[in-house]
């Protein structure tokens, strides 16, 4: 008892992180299905990231840190973000057609095949108690979702998909960049971001008639940035920072199993924003 009080304060700050990025995702979430309705996702991700990117530059000049934004392992940093892309492209893609507490619920999943992808790697113990709190919390999904054939939504699918890019990211970031900084993952995954927003929205900009669609999040054209659009792209653009940040330092901290059982209560966020 006694050692496990000794423990107890290495514990709670990946805990506490992984809660308050699963609070600040949900509402970045909810923000971005509510107004999915008037941008094009290629736009909100190229215009999200490099508010994200200038904030961080901005207060790396201002604390005058020498430390180098380049990261210590330049091909697994290039993996995570990659998946992490993929992950949020899928997901957010998912939105428009199904509600945030389905989408949420179906993403999470993640945790049980966190916990199974850390047990077949061996990157930390996971206890039978991990396994029996990870499998209550997939049961807790299924009764949220309610898989009926008669129901079925082929969106659903990309959460899913979504689920399994997350885990393979988070289970890398605790194996092989648990010594890496927090704020070169954050930079280097929104540096992603930019990239495959610019490259999507110049596809649609060279190819309008063929590849743009009035009423689809992915293939919608670019929209005029008003007071209300600059609001809600800094807004979402926080949130953003401020989840990337604390995931990172939550598995760099933490064993993957057990921050994975936290990482549940974005549904509980996710549920609340999307009453």
């Amino acid at each position: 008892m006694i050692a496990g009080i000794r423990r107890l304060p290495a514990s709670i700050l990946p805990i506490g992180a992984i809660v308050l990025c699963c609070l600040s995702l949900a509402a970045g979430d909810a923000l971005l299905k509510w107004s999915s309705a008037a941008l094009s996702l290629w736009q909100i991700f190229l215009c999200r990231s490099i508010l994200v990117i200038l904030t961080l530059v901005a207060t790396r000049l201002w604390a005058k840190s020498p430390a180098s934004w380049l990261p210590r392992s330049p091909g697994w940093t290039g993996i995570r973000s990659a998946l992490l892309v993929g992950m949020w492209v899928t997901y957010y893609a998912a939105l428009p057609h199904i509600q945030l507490s389905v989408a949420a619920a179906v993403l999470y999943t993640t945790p049980l095949v966190i916990t199974l992808i850390s047990g077949m790697l061996g990157s930390d113990s996971v206890t039978g108690r991990s396994w029996v709190v990870v499998a209550a919390g997939f049961l807790g999904v299924l009764l949220i979702v309610k898989p009926d054939t008669s129901e079925f939504n082929s969106y659903q699918l990309l959460p899913l998909l979504s689920s399994c890019l997350y885990a393979l990211a988070m289970v890398l970031t605790r194996v092989h960049l648990k010594d890496e900084s927090t704020t070169v993952l954050t930079l280097w995954l929104n540096l992603g971001f930019v990239l495959v927003a610019a490259a999507f929205s110049l596809g649609f900009l060279l190819w309008p008639a063929e590849a743009s669609s009035p009423n689809g999040f992915l293939t919608k054209q670019w929209q005029p940035l008003h007071l209300r659009e600059i609001l809600i792209m800094v807004a979402l653009a926080m949130t953003f920072l401020t989840g990337n940040l604390l995931a990172a330092y939550a598995y760099q901290r933490g064993p993957a199993p057990t921050i994975a059982v936290y990482d549940y209560t974005y549904l509980v966020f996710a549920t609340m924003f999307g009453v």
